[in-house]
């Protein structure tokens, strides 16, 4: 499957999973307009692909992620309409996994922002089972290699 994305945002498949990862190295993966855009409607298109069982969200480089860019962040002082839009899109990554696929946080003790918080606060409750984490532990030990 062919995802529509921006380059800060890539999706790559190894067999049933898919390995997504945000690609602002040079801004330790900091979430401007275009990733937040690219990371609220990435779901969808993961929830469509048939061939994909399991998401991997990593992060390029050093850094998993730094949180919002804070110079994107600060024009919502002077923008209430891009704000509110910024909400919007936060709201979709929850709506389009309802079930569809099991995503797997390569670093689940992260606070993540935007819109992946509420999504990831719900898959780290279902990640508790001892059987979730003998997996994840598995995966860290083969991507690590």
């Amino acid at each position: 499957m062919t995802y529509d994305l921006p380059n800060e945002l890539t999706v790559t498949a190894d067999g049933p999973v898919r390995i997504v990862t945000i690609n602002r190295e040079a801004d330790l993966n900091s979430v401007d307009e275009k990733l937040h855009w690219a990371l609220a409607n990435v779901w969808r298109q993961l929830a469509a692909d048939k061939d994909a069982k399991v998401v991997v969200l990593a992060g390029a480089g050093r850094a998993f992620s730094a949180g919002g860019d804070l110079g994107w962040i600060t024009t919502f002082l002077d923008d209430p309409v891009a704000r509110d839009e910024s909400i919007r899109l936060a709201e979709q990554p929850v709506e389009a996994l309802q079930g569809t696929k099991r995503v797997v946080n390569m670093y689940l003790s992260q606070v993540l922002s935007g819109p992946l918080q509420a999504g990831f606060a719900a898959e780290q409750v279902t990640m508790r089972s001892e059987d979730h984490r003998q997996r994840l532990l598995a995966f860290r030990k083969k991507t690590e290699k």
